[in-house]
């Protein structure tokens, strides 16, 4: 009996967390639409995004400037002196290229999915999205679209 209602309890937390999971998804798109329409290069007016963007760019150089990293000891190897990214070859090129491959290889649950052989069609996915399935596997779908 007491696992029944342990079980019934349960059932109950599993589907308030599924409608406060679709409440949040419905307050997120509008975000998701909007990034998903900059990355494609539908979307070229940022409204006050910009200015937002540049002060905390701003804000984070100063934190990052004030961190002061200890001398290497005698024997460890200096760390090289980094060169800026070239991104040259971006002027001129609506969106955000390569925004997804990038932000999967960040991604370690994912990237350790994807094969070498999968890697050069990567480049030219355009968008994706998650989605939960509403079968009880509780199992989630991952739709790339090209």
């Amino acid at each position: 009996m007491l696992s029944d209602k342990r079980s019934k309890l349960n059932d109950e937390f599993n589907e308030a967390c599924k409608k406060l999971e679709a409440e949040i998804f419905e307050k997120k798109k509008p975000y998701l639409d909007k990034r998903k329409n900059i990355v494609l290069g539908e979307l070229e007016e940022y409204g006050d995004l910009t200015t937002k963007f540049d002060k905390t760019h701003t804000d984070l150089e100063k934190k990052v400037a004030a961190i002061v990293k200890p001398e290497p000891e005698e024997g460890e190897e200096k760390e090289p002196e980094k060169e800026p990214t070239d991104v040259s070859y971006l002027k001129g090129k609506k969106g955000v290229p390569e925004f997804w491959p990038r932000a999967m290889k960040q991604n370690r649950l994912i990237w350790d999915q994807v094969r070498e052989k999968d890697e050069e069609i990567m480049q030219h996915l355009l968008h994706v999205e998650t989605e939960s399935s509403e079968n009880e596997a509780k199992n989630m779908v991952l739709t790339l679209k090209m």
